[in-house]
Parts: C-alpha cells; structure tokens; sequence
C-alpha cells in the first residue's frame, strides 16, 4: 500500500512539472511573438504606435534588443526619441554611450536633458566617446560634452578640456570647458584657468574665477600671486575668489593689499578679511595696532564687521597692551557692541582695575545692550562687583535699569545704597516716579536719599512732581510740593503755567511754591507781569509781593497803571510789603483811583507817608473813609471833587462821580445830572454810562441824544457815545 502511494505521489508531480513546462514554453512562444511584434511596428507610421514598440521592447530586459533601440534614436519624432532614451537609460546597456551622443545636439530639450542624465549615469564608460566628441566639427556637441564630463568628473577629462582652452573656439565651448574643469576639481587645471583670468581678451575671465573657487585649496598660492596683478580686474577677480575659497592662507596677503589706494578695492578688501572671521582677526589686530593710519582704519572696520569672534582676541590685546592701551582696540570693542557685552562683564570680575575701568568705559559706550547683563551681575550678589555693575548702570542711563537699582537702595550696604541712589540720579527722568514712591513711603534714610536724588534730578523731575501735586492724597500733595521748592528755580517756568489752569487749587499750590522758593522766582514773575494774560499777570504780582524782592518795585510800580483793578489793588499791595520809598510817588497818583484808593492809602500810611498838599491831603481823607475828619473838610472835598470831575479825564470824573455817591447817597446823583446837563461833555458821559447808577445812566443817555451823539455798544465791557472827537450828528 506504502509502494503505491508513493507511486501516485511521483506520477501526481511528473504532471504538474510537465504542465509548468509546457506553459514556460507557451508564454515563451508569445513573448517572442510580442517582440517580433513590437520590433515591427517601429516602422509604423504612427508616433504614439512607434512610442509603444519601444516600451514595449524595454520591458522585455534583453540586450539583444538594443541595437533596435538605438535606431530610434534616429527617429524624427521628439518623443519617440525621447521616450527610446529613457528606455535605454532604464536598461543601462553601456553599448549605448557612443550612439548616445548625438543626441546631446537634440532640437528639443527634454531629450538632451535626459541624454545628458543617460551618459552621467552610465558614468565612466561614457567617458571615452565624450573625451572624442571634444574634437567634433559640430560645435553642440562639444558643449554637450564638455558639460557632461564635468558632471562625470573623471580626470581622464582634464587634459582634453585643457587643450579645448589653447584652441580657438566658440566662447560656449570656452566657457563648457572651464566650468567642466571647474566641477572635475583636478589641480592641473590651476595654470590653464589663471591663464584664462589673465586674458583679458578672452571670456574666460569671468569664468576662470568660479572653476578656481571649485578646485579650491590648490588655487590659493595661485590666486594670491594675482594680488599684485598690474591689471586690477584680474586683482579684483583674484580677491573674490579668494573669498569664496576661504583659505585662511590668503589673509596676510589681503592684508598687505590694504596699500591700495583705491577706496572700492579698500572696502572690498574689509568685506573679503571680515569673511575669514576668526582667522583674520589676530593678524588684522596687529594691522590696526602697528599699521599706517589707512591700513589701521580698514583693519578696524573689519573686525567690526567680523564682530562676536574678534572680541576676545580685542580683550586679551587690551590685557597684553595696558597701561598703554591703543585707544583703537577700546573705539572697536565699543563699535562692535551687543557681542561684546558679556566678555566685558565677565572682565568686570576682574582683579586688574586697569581691565575694569577700559571693560566699563566699554560697556558704558555700547549702552542699552548691556543693561540686562549688568543687572544680573548684581542679583549675583558679590558686593565688589554689585557697586561696579551699580556705578556703570547710572552711567548707561538707561530706564531699564531703575527697578533693579530702587532695590539696591535698600541693600545695608552704605556703599551700595549712594551709589544706587547717584545712578538713579543719572538715570534722570525715568527714575523719579520710583524715587517719589520711595519718599512716600520708605524709612528714613532711604526717603531722604530718595529726596536729595530727585532734588539733583532737578528740571527733569519737574513735570513728574507737578502732577504729583495734583493727587487727591494730600501727602503725596506736601511731599511733591516740598521736593518742588528745594528744585527751585528749575521749577519755575513749569509752575508759571500751572498759574494759567482752571484749577484753583493746583493754582494756589502753584503760588505757595513759587513764594517758598523766593529769590529765583523773582526774574520769572516780573517778566510775567509784562504777559497779556490778567488772570496770571495777578497771581504773578501777588507772588512778587510776597517775596519781597527789590527788583519788583519797578514793575510793580508800572502795574498801579494796568487797567485790570485786581493788578492794581495787588500792586499797591505789593509795593507796601516791599516798603521801598520809590514806591510813594507812583502811589500817591493812584489816591484818586476810587476802585483801589483805600489800599493806597493804607500802603502808604505803611510807608511812613504824609500829605504835602491839600489835594493829597483830600484824597487820603476820601480814602480812608474816616466821617468826622470827612465832616469838617467837607467844603474842600466838593470843590476839590468838582474839579475832578470837569477836568475831562475819565479817570478823575470817575473818582469824583463815585467819591460824591459815598458822600451823599442818593442826593448825590441831582447834584451831578445837573452837571452833566449844564456843563457835561463827551467823557463824562461815558462814565455816567458806566457807572451802572441807574439815575445817571438815563441821564447820559438823554445828554448824547440831545447833543446828537449815538450810544454805542459795550467794547470791552464799557459804554460809550461816539463820535466824542467829532462833531454831534443832528
């Protein structure tokens, strides 16, 4: 039973072996019949038809199929040419790098591109027949070539694209040349392309450089060698490659370039050396240190461009150099600034007092940039290095920097506390609202150096202080109003034009400060008396009275004349509180001034004056109001009163108009209606019209229209008839 199963199992595999032989050879019967299929339609007519023989004959992997494919590289459709070339380079038959080169000269571009990709990637078999197209009389394909053995970059290259360099060609075949040598890199191609730069009649000049600058390193010597070139353009050219190669060994030589006179090749050469970074910058110091003045100017200017990696090689120099230290080494840290801050703060450490004071000199110049890193050199809290970092903030001045030094105000350190305090003095402005607070509300030592600090601050904590003074608090009011009297003169004009707001209290502040602080108010107020503005002129001349200064006699003598009755009252005032004597004349001609006549008298009376005539001796009477010595002169004082007020002078007549109403009331005002009526004139009338009496204001107004005179409206704030210098219109 085991013998015939085994049979069954052997004869069972026999068939199916069979089976999958007879398919192999069926399949393989087609695939033959699809080839010779496709192998004969690449005759036909149709492009698309030919396109699908090709694929066709690509997807069979047999070699032997090549040589048909090669043929339709002839072909006069771009695709199917196109479609051949990709089949053939999927195949990766080297047989096809000769038949391929032709094509590189293809009309469309699609197809040489991809030719060109084939023989790259069939590499360095290609190399040969693209060596032997160099020398075709076709002029494409030798640019194609060219390229394509740079993309190669077998050296067996070189020598022919070195002897396409010494014959006369197209400039594109030039140029496909040397940037085919270019890409190859090979060091023999060093001599040729220099030469090339130095032609100046060839194109190859301008080509020369970017092959040098890809071969690289073995260029260097060469290139620098072309630095004293007498052609400046192969100099130039020479010094843009050397740039771009990098190659430190070319540093000194662009440094002895720095000779040249000409300014573009000077800033072309501070670009070029800043590109070298580190490399450059030891020798470039030594330049700026022991060079003439024009090689220690371009030195300087690239290791500024240079920048970050220059700055500790500048700070070791300073080290090597002190006491005597180049101020150019100092000039270049400060203008290659935030870079050199923190190598600066880590000298700020140092034990050498010398390398301190150049570091903070240094980190003063650069400013705002280094705020930041020397506040954090304080929350270090090393006491030494706390008042350093303390002392350069203040001279920085920068607003960043207030927070930090209002803290240390507080630290227990005598040291730390002032120089907190003078920096924030420095600081100026931005640090008084943190100094005020500080007043306000810490302990004693702390709020007085608060005090003394915005008091130096002086003019810049001005406007701060005065909206202080406005707060609802009234001790944030005293304080404010404290700091602005020990400010002083500097406060003055700005306290000048809190006089002219609305608020009465902010003005009367204003005043009380303005008297506290006496003498240097003095100038400001007199010249503020000569200002058109009434409601500060009074305030001014009120202020002036209570200082007491005798250079406000004068002005104040000339404002008896304002025609402002709250200014002359003030005046008169003023003048008493002075007590100077010159004051007497100018008063005494006010006793008839009827709206003041009381406050110049009792000025007077302060003065030590005495009546000289018996005009002034009536006037003083009527001023002072006393009825019994009113009594027994009262005959002199009507006829001394009638003579007023027919003198014509507006200013008398109303002295008289209002002296005879305090004397007899309402009589009064028959006794001069019947002036006005017998003996009045134009100037009368007017104040009879502005004496807002009732009784006389009806009397004028029938005077004017009986004289044929017209009432005319209120110009500032008065009557009059007009026109009193002509004739009456009837």
């Amino acid at each position: 039973m085991r013998v015939l199963n085994c049979f069954i199992s052997k004869t069972i595999r026999l068939r199916q072996a069979g089976l999958f032989l007879f398919i192999l050879l069926y399949i393989g019967q087609g695939c033959q019949f699809h080839i010779k299929n496709a192998i004969d339609r690449l005759d036909d007519k149709s492009p698309s038809v030919r396109i699908s023989a090709v694929e066709a004959l690509g997807r069979s992997r047999e070699k032997k199929q090549t040589d048909y494919l090669i043929q339709m590289l002839k072909d006069e459709d771009p695709s199917v040419v196109l479609s051949t070339v990709v089949v053939l380079a999927e195949a990766g038959d080297k047989r096809v790098a000769q038949p391929m080169i032709p094509v590189l000269k293809h009309k469309d571009p699609a197809v040489r591109y991809v030719a060109s990709e084939t023989l790259i990637k069939i590499g360095t078999e290609a190399v040969p027949p693209l060596i032997a197209s160099l020398d075709h009389k076709d002029s494409k394909i030798k640019i194609a070539a060219a390229e394509v053995l740079g993309r190669i970059g077998d050296k067996r290259a070189v020598p022919p694209l070195i002897a396409v360099l010494k014959e006369k060609v197209l400039d594109e075949i030039y140029m496909a040349a040397i940037n085919a040598l270019g890409n190859i890199g090979d060091q023999r191609a060093v001599r040729p392309l220099i030469a090339s730069l130095r032609n100046k009649d060839s194109i190859g000049r301008y080509f020369a450089p970017d092959a040098l600058v890809k071969i690289g390193s073995p260029a260097v010597q060469s290139l620098i060698d072309l630095l004293e070139d007498d052609d400046r353009d192969v100099a130039w050219l020479s010094m843009k490659a050397l740039e771009r190669i990098g190659d430190p060994r070319a540093v000194p030589a662009l440094i002895d370039r720095m000779a040249d006179k000409d300014p573009q090749v000077q800033n072309l050469l501070v670009e070029i050396l800043a590109t070298f970074g580190p490399e450059a910058v030891k020798p470039l110091i030594g330049e700026m240190i022991d060079g003439d003045l024009n090689t220690q100017r371009l030195s300087t200017a690239a290791l500024i461009t240079i920048g970050a990696p220059a700055v500790k090689y500048l700070i070791a120099e300073i080290k090597d150099k002190k006491p005597s230290v180049p101020r150019l080494l100092i000039e270049t840290l400060i203008k290659i600034g935030p870079p050199a801050v923190q190598p600066l703060i880590d000298e700020i450490k140092n034990s050498d007092s010398d390398i301190r004071y150049i570091s903070a000199e240094v980190l003063v110049k650069i400013g705002s940039e280094a705020v930041q890193p020397l506040i954090d050199l304080i929350d270090e809290r090393d006491p030494d290095t706390m008042w350093r970092s303390i002392a350069i903030l203040g001279k920085i001045g920068d607003k960043q920097a207030v927070a930090s030094l209002i803290n240390t105000m507080e630290e227990k350190d005598t040291m730390i506390r002032f120089l907190s305090a003078e920096a924030l003095i420095k600081i100026g402005e931005p640090s008084v609202g943190a100094l005020f607070d500080q007043v306000i509300k810490a302990e004693s030592e702390i709020r007085h150096l608060s005090a003394r600090a915005i008091r130096i601050i002086g003019l810049s904590a001005v406007h701060s202080l005065i909206e202080k003074m406005k707060d609802d608090n009234p001790g944030v009011q005293k304080a404010a109003m404290e700091l602005l009297t020990k400010i002083g003169g500097s406060a003055v004009p700005a306290l000048i034009n809190v006089l002219k707001e609305k608020d009465l209290s902010n003005r009367k502040k204003a005043v009380d400060i303005l008297i506290n602080i006496g003498t240097p108010s003095v100038e400001p107020m007199i010249e503020t008396i000569t200002l058109n503005d009434p409601e500060t002129k009074w305030q001014a001349v009120a202020i002036l009275g209570k200082i007491g200064d005798l250079r406000a006699v004068e002005p104040l003598m000339a404002a008896l004349k304002s025609s402002n009755v709250v200014i002359r009252y003030l005046a008169a005032e003023a003048l008493g509180r002075i007590g100077d004597q010159r004051a007497i004349g100018p008063l005494v001609a006010e006793l008839s001034d009827w709206q003041i006549q009381y406050r110049v008298a009792t000025t007077l009376k302060d003065l030590g004056w005495a009546p000289q005539t018996e005009t002034d001796h009536i006037y003083y009477l009527l001023a002072k109001g006393k009825k019994e010595d009113l009594i027994l002169k009262q005959e002199d004082i009507r006829a001394t009163l009638l003579r007023d007020l027919q003198s014509s002078n507006p200013k008398q007549i109303e002295y008289a108009v209002f002296n005879f109403i305090d004397l007899e009331g309402k009589r009064a005002y028959k006794r001069l209606s019947e002036y006005l009526n017998e003996d009045g004139d134009c100037s009368a009338t007017e104040v009879f019209l502005n004496s807002r009496q009732k009784e006389l204001v009806e009397t004028a107004e029938r005077w004017a229209k009986h004289h044929g005179y017209r009432v005319l409206y209120p110009v500032d704030a008065r009557w009059s008839v007009g026109p009193c210098d002509a004739s009456p219109s009837k």
